[in-house]
């Protein structure tokens, strides 16, 4: 996951890392999150891919779902590069 943090005052510091508290996975979060969750380890269960598209069918449709995954990889990929071309020019 990318970081974590909390912004502003309206949920726990730690409120993204414990939701998003998987086996095996990786996440980022700034120092002061990390210090209130300590040792707080609580593994969610991740959903099945059935009941992850039971539930975004309720929500959106698959088209509109591909159509997301598409603009946000995009996006993401471009990000990726103008701060990856940044970081090799400051070299």
């Amino acid at each position: 996951f990318a970081s974590t943090g909390v912004k502003g005052d309206d949920l726990p510091k730690d409120y993204y890392i414990k939701e998003l508290l998987f086996e095996n996975s990786v996440n980022t979060a700034p120092l002061d999150a990390i210090e209130v969750f300590k040792g707080k380890m609580d593994f969610k269960k991740p959903l099945m891919n059935f009941e992850i598209y039971t539930e975004l069918n309720q929500i959106i449709s698959q088209s509109e779902r591909e159509k997301a995954c598409n603009d946000l990889l995009s996006d993401g990929l471009e990000q990726f590069c103008i701060a990856f071309e940044d970081i090799l020019k400051a070299l």
